[in-house]
């Protein structure tokens, strides 16, 4: 298991830091874009789509999300004053929706299939892949600090899970996470934070002074 996250992990960095690296702003999109189409194939899965709908539904969020790149480019870099209030609604309404109806998702396990499994997998992949894209507008280092709350919280969460997990944290959902798994990645990214959260901060402050 270890050794096949490592290879992962070195495969997805040799792939993603030059991405993010080198390729123009609309380039990163298209690279998003495509990503996040094979996040929607594997979201077809999850909702008991078969191969033929899993593939369908990708190449139509892919799809949908490289139209846009053509055809709102502004969009693609961090919001002027007239895209800010826009955006400030639709940041703000998918953290509500991670933060109260997911958790409810979870403890109640509501049944996700059909059409409104596949328009609830387009409210989780694509704000994401606009904040990837307008992130990486701000600068190159900044998404990559945001990136690596992600990675810091999973590494620390496997190997504090492993060393230490006991109590189970949602076995029907995901039987190998822990609640002391959840402890660690806490712990790892508030240690994080307090490394580059100076920095992180002054740059968002920047940001909401322009």
């Amino acid at each position: 298991m270890l050794k096949t996250r490592i290879i992962t992990a070195l495969i997805l960095m040799l792939v993603l830091v030059p991405a993010i690296t080198w390729l123009p702003q609309q380039g990163w999109a298209v690279f998003t874009a495509l990503v996040i189409a094979l996040g929607a194939w594997e979201w077809g899965a999850l909702v008991g789509q078969q191969a033929r709908g899993r593939v369908i539904y990708g190449a139509l969020v892919g799809g949908g999300l490289l139209a846009f790149t053509l055809l709102m480019p502004d969009w693609l870099f961090w919001p002027n004053a007239e895209l800010k209030p826009v955006l400030s609604i639709l940041y703000g309404l998918t953290t509500l929706f991670w933060l109260i109806l997911v958790p409810l998702w979870l403890r109640y396990r509501w049944p996700i299939s059909g059409i409104s499994g596949l328009l609830l997998g387009l409210v989780v992949l694509c704000p994401a892949w606009l904040a990837l894209v307008q992130f990486r507008a701000l600068g190159v280092a900044l998404l990559l600090a945001v990136l690596s709350i992600a990675w810091v919280a999973d590494i620390a969460a496997y190997f504090s899970g492993r060393a230490f997990g006991k109590h189970k944290l949602a076995p029907s959902v995901s039987p190998g996470k822990t609640w002391e798994g959840v402890v660690g990645a806490v712990l790892g990214v508030l240690i994080f934070g307090f490394i580059v959260g100076p920095w992180a901060a002054i740059s968002v402050v920047t940001w909401a002074l322009l």
